[in-house]
């Protein structure tokens, strides 16, 4: 019989498998994000982070945004493709120089 959910009727949750651990922990290893890896094991989000945080050490998942590669020929040369107030044209003002 199903436990009963947080509203009184029947959960249709399915109990975490084996299965679901080992592919959390293998999908991990192959850099795989938070929601490819949901998908992958067909759970959602909040059940692989339950997984990856009954790991010891937890998994964690990167949550730094991703930059796109610019196309070639793209970007000035010499110019840092991270230092995105010199993109927008922005300067430091030193103190004398108002």
């Amino acid at each position: 019989m199903p436990a009963p959910d947080r509203a009184g009727g029947e959960s249709t949750a399915r109990p975490i498998t084996y299965d679901d651990r080992r592919r959390v922990r293998e999908l991990h290893a192959q850099d795989k994000n938070h929601n490819e890896t949901a998908r992958a094991i067909g759970r959602p989000p909040s059940t692989v982070s339950k997984i990856a945080g009954q790991f010891e050490p937890p998994l964690t998942f990167d949550r730094a945004p991703r930059l796109r590669p610019q196309p070639r020929g793209t970007q000035r040369e010499g110019s840092d493709p991270l230092n995105l107030a010199a993109q927008v044209g922005l300067t430091r003002q030193t103190s004398g120089s108002r």
